[in-house]
């Protein structure tokens, strides 16, 4: 028995919803800097449904693995663990079994179905861990990133071929077909950030601030608009740490330190933007889509 090959409208549909999800992400991030996880769950479920839609008459086995690595997938947006508050270990044994038993189902499925699954069950798998260990080890800063690349990693496993450009033949080898769009998304956005300090730099120059290196990542605002503002306070130095905790928070935490230091006289305040990085990943993410990897063709051209 052989699997299905992606019909050209299962294709489109991912495209469409992967627009509109990370759409509306970019929406939400830039006005209140939160996602609502329905959002996610909602793109998590199409993404499964997508999986099915792809493979229809494959093995009963392939369907079920299908099926555990939506629910793999969906699990990182629903707040079961609050179910079992200040049972922290056994939150962690739960979650570690889980992913034990999909990373563990999907290596056999390659040893052991035949024909071989196809390469996007594994290219979900790579992202979920992916954006767990960064999200884990800090260099994704916040849960929504996180979520966002396993959304598209369910989404649109595998990076397709760019639609507006053809690639050279130094990007054609096999194994680059085979990279998880997720990643593709994370790098495009990564490259996209590095010219923000750029902006703020032309920002300070324009309103006559010269001084290298702090002219690229901070700029001068208001006191009063601090609370108003989504950043973070860098001059004078807060006597409080900035908490990784809720929009409403951060924004009392900004009111009582502008409160605090118009007490004091002081009228102008020198900040660091929190950058909306789901904005960075939907551009992303469209830019993988167009043009595919933006590292990529760096490395090839510089090459």
């Amino acid at each position: 028995m052989t699997y299905a090959l992606p019909g050209a409208s299962v294709e489109i549909a991912r495209l469409l919803v992967l627009l509109l999800v990370f759409g509306a992400a970019s929406y939400f991030d830039w006005k209140v800097r939160e996602v609502r996880d329905e959002l996610w769950i909602a793109g998590g479920l199409l993404g499964g449904a997508f999986l099915f839609l792809s493979s229809l008459g494959a093995s009963l086995p392939l369907l079920g693995l299908y099926a555990l690595v939506t629910v793999f997938v969906v699990q990182h947006f629903l707040p079961w663990d609050a179910r079992l508050e200040g049972h922290d270990l056994v939150v962690i044994l739960l979650e570690l079994a889980l992913y034990l038993a999909v990373i563990v189902a999907t290596a056999l499925a390659y040893l052991y179905l035949s024909p071989t699954p196809p390469a996007d069950l594994a290219a979900v798998v790579v992202s979920v861990v992916l954006a767990r260990a960064l999200f884990e080890t800090g260099l994704l800063y916040g849960g929504a990133d996180a979520k966002a690349l396993m959304t598209a990693g369910v989404l649109l496993p595998l990076a397709p071929a760019p639609l507006l450009v053809a690639l050279p033949p130094t990007l054609q080898y096999p194994i680059l077909q085979e990279i998880p769009f997720a990643f593709t998304m994370l790098v495009d956005g990564a490259v996209l950030t590095l010219g923000i300090p750029l902006v703020i730099l032309a920002y300070n120059i324009s309103r006559g601030e010269h001084r290298i290196p702090r002219a690229f990542h901070i700029f001068e605002i208001p006191t009063e608009e601090l609370p108003h503002r989504f950043v973070w306070l860098k001059d004078p130095a807060p006597s409080e740490r900035p908490r990784e905790e809720t929009t409403e928070e951060d924004e009392v935490l900004r009111r009582t330190q502008a409160k605090e230091l118009l007490a004091k006289g002081i009228d102008h305040v020198w900040v660091t933007p929190q950058l909306p990085f789901l904005i960075a990943l939907a551009g992303g993410g469209l830019i993988a889509v167009l043009f595919g990897d933006l590292l990529l063709w760096l490395i090839t051209s510089v090459g």
